[in-house]
């Protein structure tokens, strides 16, 4: 049964896909507007907890006691190799988030 395999793969490839490129133009737009910053980084945590509190309500049947925190713990690890390569590749951001905390803009110092 391959197909079934197949299919569920590539399902999650164009959905991974399709996330990596959102939030790669967010940080695009995070570059540009640093007051941004704090509004973006808001609708991620609002958007991952509401992912993992649907998970736990509508997935624990399937998935057991131990299934949900299996995958809270891969959704986290993957959220930190994704964080790090975004850290790593994109030196304005660094600097923006070195230099103003978040919520601060340039002008306002």
């Amino acid at each position: 049964m391959p197909g079934p395999v197949f299919a569920y793969n590539a399902t999650h490839l164009i959905v991974f896909l399709g996330v990596g490129l959102f939030v790669s133009w967010l940080v695009s737009v995070a570059e540009r507007h640093p007051a941004a910053l704090y509004l973006i980084f808001i609708a991620l945590v609002f958007v991952a907890g509401h992912m993992f509190i649907a998970l736990v309500v509508f997935a624990q049947p399937l998935l057991g006691a131990a299934g949900v925190w299996q995958i809270a713990l891969g959704s986290l690890a993957a959220a930190a190799a994704m964080a790090w390569y975004v850290w790593r590749s994109h030196p304005i951001l660094r600097h923006d988030l070195r230099d103003f905390p978040l919520g601060e803009v340039p002008g306002d110092r």
